[in-house]
């Protein structure tokens, strides 16, 4: 018998409805590059040239449970969305201090910044299971993680928003924002477990964990407020042009 492997480069598919434009996903990618959350081996690598078949396993994995229904009440992919930030035009400088066709700014006409961003998952808040989410909220957004972080006091981790945490809950909170949500749900799939290598340790096995969110609408407004004042220091030096 003879055995030959074979090498083959998963390409991520196409999104042909994804927008041409700034995404809230490069704004909060550029500043951790920006706050060293994200380690300097970072700021080279392109999604292309890189490993994505973990990627390519998340996918795969959310596709499973949309297609078998385990959370029959999601609306999976419901679509792009996006929010015209107040003031801020396309060449980086605010509407107070835009003056056309000068040197520093060279449009000629005022066009907001547009950040894009496309949730993975809406539903409605059921008032019977969750009466006291009703009190604040009718819709849950819903994301969801293939992750090889550990498992371990994940929770306690995501109340004090520590660093492996911290790229997530801005998306998540940035998506609430867009959508006028207050709570939302996090669907972790941690392919590692805790790590503990521990055969009698039922979560040193592949764990699946949901985590649901009710935010302030300060929090939000104040996660807003850093995207956008990052996404002004990306135009303004040359990080992101805008089409």
């Amino acid at each position: 018998m003879k055995v030959w492997e074979e090498k083959h480069n998963l390409k991520l598919p196409q999104d042909d409805t994804r927008s041409v434009g700034l995404h809230v996903s490069e704004i909060i990618r550029d500043l951790a590059l920006h706050s060293k959350i994200l380690d300097d081996k970072w700021v080279r690598v392109e999604l292309e040239d890189s490993n994505t078949n973990l990627l390519h396993v998340g996918l795969g994995w959310e596709d499973y449970l949309s297609k078998y229904k385990h959370h029959p009440e999601i609306e999976y992919h419901p679509g792009q969305t996006h929010v015209d930030i107040t003031g801020l035009c396309e060449c980086g400088h605010y509407l107070t201090s835009h003056i056309p066709d000068c040197e520093a700014c060279s449009c000629c006409l005022f066009n907001p910044v547009r950040v894009y961003m496309s949730p993975d998952g809406v539903s409605l808040v059921d008032p019977e299971d969750y009466a006291d989410v009703f009190t604040y909220a009718t819709d849950f957004l819903h994301e969801f993680k293939f992750t090889k972080k550990s498992c371990r006091e994940f929770a306690s981790s995501l109340r004090i928003e520590s660093k492996q945490t911290l790229m997530w809950l801005w998306q998540i909170k940035a998506y609430c924002y867009a959508l006028n949500t207050l709570a939302a749900k996090l669907h972790a799939m941690f392919i590692n477990g805790n790590y503990s290598y521990d055969e009698t340790d039922p979560e040193s096995a592949p764990q699946y964990k949901v985590y649901r969110f009710q935010f302030s609408q300060d929090e939000l407004d104040r996660n807003w407020r850093m995207l956008v004042a990052h996404a002004q220091y990306m135009i303004l030096n040359g990080r992101y042009k805008c089409a």
